[in-house]
C-alpha cells in the first residue's frame, strides 16, 4: 500500500529544517520537491538513528532550479529505517517549497492469499 502527503513549506536564506519526518519506516520512501520561488534552492535529506540528536546526510545536497525551469521539480528516494529531516536554503519565502512524501507499507491482514477470480 502507498500513502502520500503533500504540503507547502517556508524557506529561508540560510540552511534550516523545513520538514521533520518522525516516522521510522523500513521501506523505501520517496520525496518529491517543487521549487515555488524564482531563486534556486539547495536541499539536503538527513537521517537520525538516535531520535534526532545527531544527523547523517542521507541524500547529498542538490539544487532545485528556480520555477518554472526544468529541474524545479525533482524526486529523491530515502532508503533508511530512521527518522528523516529535509533542510533547505536559498531564499526567504513563506511558501517556497512544496514537498510530497510517499511511503509504502505492508498491511499483513490484507495480503492476497489466492488469485481473485
Amino acid at each position: 500500500m502507498l500513502a502520500t502527503q503533500t504540503d507547502v513549506f517556508p524557506t529561508t536564506l540560510a540552511a534550516s529544517t523545513v520538514l521533520s519526518i518522525r516516522e521510522a519506516n523500513t521501506y523505501i520512501r520517496i520525496l518529491w520537491f517543487k521549487n515555488l520561488t524564482g531563486t534556486d534552492l539547495n536541499i539536503t535529506i538527513e537521517s537520525s538513528a538516535d531520535g534526532g540528536t545527531t544527523w547523517t546526510v542521507l541524500v547529498p545536497a542538490f539544487v532545485l532550479t528556480a520555477a518554472p525551469a526544468a529541474g524545479s521539480v525533482q524526486a529523491k528516494q530515502a532508503i533508511s529505517a530512521n527518522i528523516l529531516r529535509v533542510r533547505a536554503s536559498g531564499v526567504t519565502d513563506d511558501q517556497g517549497l512544496m514537498i510530497s512524501y510517499t511511503r509504502q507499507f505492508l498491511d499483513a491482514t490484507r495480503v492476497w492469499q489466492a488469485p481473485v477470480v
